[in-house]
C-alpha cells in the first residue's frame, strides 16, 4: 500500500532536501535565532517553569540557580524569587562546542579543548566554590558543557541530574560520551 500523493507532490513542488545534515542545520538555525532573536525574546521557558513550579510547590526549600552569563534567564529567575548567581565562564569555554563540527574538524576541536584547559580548571574551581556555598542536595545541569563542568565541580556524593535536550547522535564528539 502506498500513501496518496501529497498536495506538494500534486503541485510539482519538490521535497525540501537541505545540503546540511539535520543536526548541523538545527545547530546553525539555533545559533542564528539565539544571536538575533534572544536579545528581544526570553528563552529557557521550560527551566523557568520548573523553577517557578518548585518555588510554588516547595516554598520552604532553598532554590539556587547558577548561570554562566548574565542575561534574560538570570533576570527572569530573580523575578520568580530564585536566588541566582552568575559564574561567568571565560571565552575559551564559551567558544567550545561540537554542534557545528564536520567529521574532519574533530582534531581542531581537540586542540581548542587543550588550549582551554587552564581556563576550564579555573572555572571549575569558581563553580565548585559557588555550588559549595549553597550546600545543595541535588545539582541539575543543562547543556553538554555544563554537564561536564558540574560533574567535576559538584560536592562529592551530591547527585547530578543531566537534562539532555540536544541532538546527540549528530555531535562529532559528544555522541561518543
Amino acid at each position: 500500500r502506498t500513501d496518496p500523493p501529497s498536495e506538494a507532490a500534486r503541485a510539482g513542488v519538490p521535497p525540501l532536501r537541505p545540503a546540511l545534515s539535520t543536526p548541523t542545520a538545527i545547530a546553525r538555525l539555533t545559533n542564528l535565532l539565539e544571536d538575533h532573536l534572544a536579545p528581544r525574546e526570553i528563552r529557557h521557558g521550560v527551566l523557568l517553569d520548573i523553577l517557578g513550579g518548585l518555588r510554588e510547590a516547595r516554598p520552604l526549600w532553598e532554590h539556587h540557580l547558577l548561570v554562566p552569563a548574565a542575561g534574560p534567564l538570570a533576570d527572569r529567575a530573580r523575578g520568580l524569587g530564585i536566588q541566582t548567581s552568575v559564574v561567568a565562564w571565560p571565552a575559551e569555554i564559551a567558544r567550545l562546542g561540537d554542534a557545528m563540527l564536520g567529521a574532519g574538524e574533530v582534531g581542531g576541536m581537540a586542540w581548542r579543548v587543550a588550549r582551554a584547559l587552564p581556563a576550564t580548571l579555573g572555572y571549575i574551581g569558581r563553580l565548585r566554590a559557588e555550588i559549595g556555598r549553597s550546600a545543595p542536595s541535588l545539582v541539575h545541569a543543562h547543556g553538554f558543557k555544563m554537564h561536564l563542568l558540574a560533574s567535576w565541580a559538584r560536592p562529592f556524593g551530591t547527585p547530578l541530574v543531566m537534562h539532555l535536550h540536544d541532538y546527540m547522535s549528530g555531535r562529532a564528539m559528544m555522541s561518543r560520551l
